[in-house]
């Protein structure tokens, strides 16, 4: 917002280009906004993503919903958001949600956060069942329960099984690290299909009991391909019908900075609204916009609007047909500015994803 300057010279500091400009001695107008390296932010953007592209990531994420549920731990239910395609982040098709915490439930499963018989427990598939169950198997946390991560196959049908026979990955180590009055929970995503071991996410889950229906929690913590690791925290805060997260994520090692807002809304009609950024090397290309599902209507659309360090660029629209892209006033765009700005708008889907996949297996344990 303009201010009245309060001195005398600094109002006519303020007017003279002002006046200069109308006697015809104005300068050239500005030259219009262009990304320095089109290829360059494409590549960020796909490092962005890198550490969701393993089988390990993707058949973590199909499997994380079972967690609610084994055969010793009843746990709350989910629903599924549908997400738009997002290019090379390597999601699941539906990103399940935590269902709204009914008034009064209790934060946690027990003194422990873990439920009785699952403390230092190894739970693996059955094929009989569907479902994990506990096994003899040793090597479980002793303050915490183990899932093993099997191989899948993605088919037309959700949700997604392990693929038979059954091909162990690694596994997801839960454990209970709470301090004080919060609940914290660490999550670590284990690969031991290569020839030796690897971590492949680690980070934790916290927050304060929840006052009703509503809800906050933090993560914190990184995933990794084994070659870019994504650095990333990121809070929620969650309603009946509405869920907000700030998140920002670095690729270690390299200048990618991303901060992101997401605000989701469930009613009528689903809305997603995120206000998505990458900053590297003194630019800031920023994408805010919405995404409208309307399940009665069969209908789903939006659009983003795209600036270069706080200027306009460009317009993506989105819908059932694909995506289309208009130039801001005396902005030319190429081939190379729409592949980015298509990265820039499925990035912004896909960091949404990632870090609602990751939250599940925390519920497991109420947090």
């Amino acid at each position: 917002m303009w201010r009245v300057p309060s001195r005398p010279l600094l109002a006519w500091t303020a007017v003279f280009p002002v006046l200069v400009a109308a006697c015809g001695g104005g300068t050239a107008p500005a030259t219009p906004p262009k990304l320095a390296d089109a290829a360059r932010s494409v590549a960020q953007l796909r490092s962005v993503s890198a550490p969701t592209s393993t089988q390990l990531f993707r058949s973590f994420t199909f499997l994380a919903p079972y967690f609610f549920r084994t055969d010793s731990t009843p746990i709350i239910p989910v629903r599924a958001l549908v997400l738009p395609p997002l290019q090379r982040w390597s999601l699941p098709r539906t990103v399940p949600l935590p269902a709204p915490r009914s008034q009064g439930m209790s934060h946690g499963l027990g003194a422990a956060r873990f439920p009785p018989g699952t403390l230092g427990k190894t739970f693996v598939w059955d094929t009989t069942a569907k479902g994990y169950v506990a096994s003899t198997d040793p090597g479980a946390p002793a303050n915490g329960a183990r899932f093993v991560v099997y191989l899948t196959a993605q088919g037309p049908l959700l949700p997604v099984q392990p693929s038979l026979p059954l091909t162990p990955l690694g596994y997801v180590d839960l454990t209970d690290r709470s301090t004080g009055g919060n609940a914290v929970v660490g999550i670590t995503l284990v690969g031991t299909a290569g020839a030796t071991t690897a971590t492949y996410a680690d980070y934790t889950l916290a927050g304060p009991p929840p006052g009703g229906v509503e809800f906050t929690e933090s993560l914190a913590g990184y995933v990794t391909d084994g070659l870019t690791r994504l650095d990333l925290t990121s809070a929620f805060t969650s309603t009946l019908s509405a869920l907000t997260t700030h998140t920002t994520a670095d690729v270690a090692g390299q200048d990618v900075h991303v901060v992101e807002t997401v605000s989701f809304a469930a009613a009528a009609a689903v809305e997603l609204s995120p206000d998505f950024s990458l900053t590297s090397a003194g630019e800031t290309v920023r994408a805010m916009g919405s995404f409208v599902v309307d399940t009665v209507a069969q209908t789903a659309g939006g659009s983003f609007a795209v600036t270069v360090n706080g200027r306009p660029f460009a317009t993506v629209t989105l819908g059932l047909h694909g995506a289309g892209y208009a130039a801001a006033p005396g902005v030319t765009l190429d081939a190379a500015d729409e592949e980015a700005l298509a990265a820039l708008v499925s990035g912004s889907f896909g960091l949404f994803g990632l870090v609602l996949s990751l939250t599940l297996p925390g519920l497991v344990l109420g947090v």
